[in-house]
């Protein structure tokens, strides 16, 4: 026992928790989405504002997704009204 079949990594960086957005950063996505701002040019105004962030394209991708899919449903709800 104690050991593993796999070496120890030395950084998270492809770790999922260090890729995951920040409450600040998720408004700035939700903003440049409203915008019309694509999302390879989102995942830059983000790295260049915070050089310490490590997302990738995947979760800009995601977090750009759930913003669209929210505003989709809140025009159903109000064209339904």
């Amino acid at each position: 026992c104690g050991f593993n079949n796999h070496k120890v990594m030395r950084a998270l960086l492809s770790h999922t928790y260090v890729g995951r957005l920040s409450s600040e950063a998720k408004t700035m996505v939700n903003h440049l989405t409203k915008n019309m701002v694509k999302p390879g040019q989102i995942l830059l105004a983000i790295k260049d504002h915070d050089q310490t962030n490590f997302s990738t394209i995947k979760t800009i991708y995601n977090e750009h997704q759930k913003y669209r899919r929210e505003q989709r449903v809140k025009e159903r709800k109000y064209n339904i009204s």
